[in-house]
């Protein structure tokens, strides 16, 4: 197939000989896309495409979905196990059985030499639940270590923590069709077009339709922050501090919605004694941000009929 038919050297596109799509989904990110992967008559996957009818990505992938498919045929991507007795020594090639074997001796050795806990492991977090749960199983049950851990205590253990405390459950009250009746929109630590680009294009597209103020909250200057209307360059780790500051400018001028605090929550009293010490004086001299700025953002987002925050590990490793 060719496009472009004037151009001296046109597009050519590849007839991968597809016999198969299978429903998958994309395990990059936390996005959630939809994803089929296309296989050919010899059963290698040999291309990806979204899915057109899936509510998150609705058709889309970005290049990383769409080069999914070479993961399994990418260099240097390990298959079968390596072993070697020295940390100097070349690794050489052995059977799973003696991996394994070798694997659980030496754990058995080190525990009796050095004690239980002297073993510890860690894992990722792209693993499914049934993974985690036989990993489990495995670390607590058998080998019997308490050094249990993963990249999620980086990721999303403050989150989930955070989202415990504050709304009885471990997931965010949002949902991707915010974007569409947002009127204001603050993303804190997040640069979606490098980390996100179905949630920046979602994102986007929405802004096109309602052209809402978007506020990005970060000391880099990211793609996302050079499109924004108010880009703020807070200081590292002061995140909290601006927060602050904000409740601190929203709660003292009445601009809170008094009805639905009423409603709907507790414990107001307790956080305006935690925010009486951040106003925006005091705090522009922590975080970095001019204080008229931060009373000018307070209520830019406090009077939108619809406000909107979004956060990604630039906040949450903060």
């Amino acid at each position: 197939m060719l496009l472009g038919r004037t151009q001296k050297n046109p597009i050519k596109i590849t007839d991968k000989k597809i016999v198969e799509w299978k429903y998958a989904t994309c395990g990059y990110c936390s996005t959630g896309c939809s994803m089929e992967v296309g296989f050919n008559k010899d059963n290698h996957a040999v291309s990806s495409r979204g899915v057109g009818g899936a509510d998150v990505n609705r058709g889309k992938l970005c290049l990383k979905g769409i080069m999914e498919h070479e993961l399994f045929v990418s260099e240097g991507r390990g298959d079968k196990p390596l072993i070697r007795n020295n940390w100097h020594e070349e690794f050489k090639e052995t059977t799973w059985d003696t991996a394994i074997d070798d694997v659980a001796n030496n754990l058995k050795k080190i525990q009796e030499k050095y004690g239980r806990d002297s073993v510890a492991i860690v894992s990722t977090g792209q693993m499914l639940t049934e993974e985690f749960y036989t990993l489990g199983k495995l670390t607590r049950g058998l080998i019997g270590t308490n050094n249990y851990d993963g990249n999620t205590t980086l990721c999303m253990a403050s989150a989930v923590s955070g989202y415990k405390r504050s709304f009885g459950s471990d997931g965010p009250p949002g949902c991707y069709e915010d974007f569409e009746h947002t009127d204001c929109l603050i993303a804190w630590g997040s640069n979606l077009p490098e980390q996100h680009p179905i949630i920046y294009w979602r994102m986007k597209e929405a802004q096109e339709k309602r052209n809402f103020p978007l506020i990005v909250v970060d000391p880099r200057v990211t793609m996302l922050a050079q499109s924004a209307d108010i880009h703020l360059t807070v200081t590292p780790g002061t995140d909290i501090v601006l927060m602050n500051a904000l409740m601190y400018v929203i709660l003292n001028e009445g601009l809170e919605d008094k009805d639905y605090i009423e409603k709907n929550t507790n414990g107001l009293d307790e956080l305006k004694a935690e925010v009486d010490k951040y106003d925006p004086v005091t705090a522009s001299k922590i975080c970095g941000i001019d204080e008229d700025t931060i009373r000018v953002v307070a209520r830019l987002f406090a009077k939108s009929k619809a406000a909107m925050q979004i956060w990604t590990m630039g906040i949450n490793q903060s």
